[in-house]
Formats: C-alpha cells, structure tokens, sequence
C-alpha cells in the first residue's frame, strides 16, 4: 500500500461527522482527526497548532517554513464529514476494484491526504521556498464553515492565496454560487381537528406562503451571474402537526438557496426581500440559518495564473456547491478550490476515490508547491 493510501485509511477510521448532522455524540466532531493529524506532523518534524474556533473544535495549523515575513499560501481541506446512514461500516476503509471506500474518502479525507503527502515531501525545499506554504485543517466546512471564518478574520493579512482542498478532479474551482439557508416558521392555534374554525392550522398557512416563494423562486433571471448563472430555490424540509385529531399549531419549512453576488447586492439586502416575498403572511416568521458568500476569484490573480500555466491549464472552472474558498476569499485571502476525487461520489452511501487519483493527486500538489520556487509575489 502506498503511503498516501495508508494516511487515508488511517484518516477514515477517525469518524468526524460535523455535529449538525445527526445525533450520535461518539462519531462527531474533529477534535479526534485534529490531533491524530497533529501527532503525525510532528512525528514528521512539522510544527503545528491547534486554535479552537469553537467548543471542542479547533482548527489544526501546520507550518512548512517559519513565519518570516515571506509571502504566505495555504492548502485548506476540512477535517468534517457528512453521516453515515445507510452505509456498511463507513469507518473501515476497504478498497475495491482500485478504489478506496469509506466516509471521507473523497470528501474531503483523500484530498487532504495527498496534499499531505506531497507537503511533506517537500518538507526540505519549502522550508526556503520563496512563498511559504501552511497546511490548516478547517472544522464545520459541511454546515457553517466557521473554522475557516475564524481563521479568515484572524490571518487574511498573513496569506496571498488559498487552495480549499476538495475533490474536483484536480480542476482549478475559481468560482460557485454562495448558500443562504432559512427556515419559514407558520404558528397556528390548536384545537380539535372536529372544529377546525376555533383554531388555526398552521400548516395552511406555511403552504400559502410556499405558493408565494414557488414564485419569488422562478423569478430570478434578473440577478444572473455571467459566470455563475442565476440564483436558485429549493424547498428542502418540511415539518408539522401534532396529531390526526389536532389542529397543528407549528410548521416549518427548511431552504435551500443558492445565490449570485448580484443577489446579494440587491437594493435593500437580500433578506429583506426574501421576507418581502411572503409578507402578506402576518403568521409566517423567517430565521436565517445558514449563509455562504459566493466565490469569484479573477483568473487573471497573478498567482493564479502562474500556477495554471505551471500546470498547462487553459482555464479555470466553476462549481454549484460551497467550500472554505468562499469564506476565506470574502476575508480577503484570494482562494481556489481544487484536489483529486470527484464531487459525484461525494456525501453518497459508496464515497470512494480511485487509487490512481489520490496518488496523482500527489504528483498535482508536488507541481503545484514546486512550482511556486521561482514564483515572486
């Protein structure tokens, strides 16, 4: 087994499911992944630190050159994973068929561990490399990415360029629609479902006001993105009632939107006319849950396009999900995100990456970090 292959294994055996996904307090959090990773840089004569962002979590920060006042990068993987309902041992890493299953392995453990590998690899030559190179497992990307918010409000002045690791089939990811998700909350008046006309059924109200964001939703068109498109609505969860016999005083709808910098900007703020959208509905309340700002990254970034002409691209791509490279952009570190793996496998009962990929994965990060040796910021 190839050493790339082994810290793989090994990183999939750590469960670190982010602790907004589901219920089971032993397979969550990063905390285990941080410090198995710890000890393994230092075994490797790495220096590393671990910052908590939040209680029990903390990002890990591993320094290939001393802090000098050397231009800086980062390569940025995160150390949570999406659950594991309805896979067969999801923390024993098997290979089959030349590929490597298990959670994570793709999403985004397989990244991280070629990065790893090719870091170290060029532990001698970074340690003078004209741009220095730090390696920072985030926690939380699968959910709010405060690990890299965190990070981004305390270093953005300290890095030139950031390389969100993820599998994108070692593409250069330059630019993806942000998320905003919101909860739609209908409060309604119990009674017994024999009289409905004493209460009020708040599940009639939550679907009124769906009716109204079905409509605000297909209407979009106006804050399209030339590179990323227009923003889209999706309905993601829905809950309500109580009981047969009883008039539901609750619903709630969850969404899901994916939005443009044109959105964003629209006069007023978006959430303003979000709430617009369904304001004829005085029992309808909407609580923001989540929000990633868009990722657009100018390819012409001198950096950028050093390293697509160092790996003889032509050009960069765009993605529909978010990563870390939203986050860390918006603060003000320029950020890409790229790595071996496809995004198809991704958060799926079989997540798996090829062999082949997570060793070329290797050679792709061992020209993207020699490459900088004659890079001059």
């Amino acid at each position: 087994m190839s050493k790339v292959s082994d810290l793989l294994y090994q990183l999939i055996s750590i469960p670190s499911i982010n602790p907004a996904i589901g219920t089971d307090t032993e397979l969550q959090g990063e905390a285990r992944v941080a410090a198995f990773l710890q000890q393994y840089f230092e075994s490797h004569g790495v220096d590393t630190t671990l910052e908590e962002v939040a209680p029990g979590r903390s990002n890990i920060i591993a320094r290939f050159a001393t802090v000098d006042g050397r231009p800086r990068i980062l390569f940025g993987p995160h150390m949570d994973t999406v659950g594991v309902e309805g896979m067969d041992s999801p923390f024993e890493a098997q290979t089959r068929d030349g590929k490597i299953y298990g959670r994570g392995a793709c999403d985004t453990k397989g990244p991280m561990a070629s990065m790893i590998c090719a870091l170290l690899e060029n532990k001698e030559a970074l340690a003078n490399s004209p741009v220095a190179i730090d390696f920072v497992g985030f926690v939380d990307e699968e959910f709010a990415q405060v690990g890299a918010k965190a990070f981004a409000e305390k270093y953005a002045n300290d890095y030139i360029f950031a390389l969100a690791g993820e599998p994108t089939e070692c593409q250069i990811v330059h630019a993806n629609r942000g998320s905003l998700w919101f909860t739609l909350e209908a409060k309604g008046v119990s009674t017994h479902s024999s009289t409905p006309h004493l209460g009020r059924n708040a599940i009639n109200e939550l679907s009124q006001a769906i009716h109204d964001l079905i409509a605000y939703g297909s209407d979009l068109e106006q804050y399209a993105n030339p590179i990323l498109g227009q923003p889209t609505l999706s309905l993601a969860m829905i809950r309500g009632g109580e009981a047969f016999n009883q008039v539901p005083q609750s619903a709630e709808l969850d969404v899901d939107m994916r939005i443009t910098p044109e959105f964003l900007a629209q006069e007023g703020g978006a959430e303003k006319a979000l709430k617009a959208s369904f304001s004829s509905h005085q029992h309808i309340e909407m609580k923001k849950y989540g929000h990633s700002a868009p990722l657009v990254t100018p390819t012409n970034l001198p950096i950028l396009t050093h390293l697509m002409s160092s790996l003889g691209y032509s050009e960069a791509v765009t993605s529909p999900g978010c990563t870390d490279a939203a986050p860390l952009s918006a603060a003000g570190i320029p950020a890409i995100t790229t790595g071996p793996g496809s995004i198809k496998t991704a958060h799926q009962i079989d997540e798996h990456i090829a062999v082949k990929d997570l060793e070329a994965g290797v050679d792709y990060f061992n020209k993207i970090i020699q490459s900088l040796s004659n890079y001059t910021a």
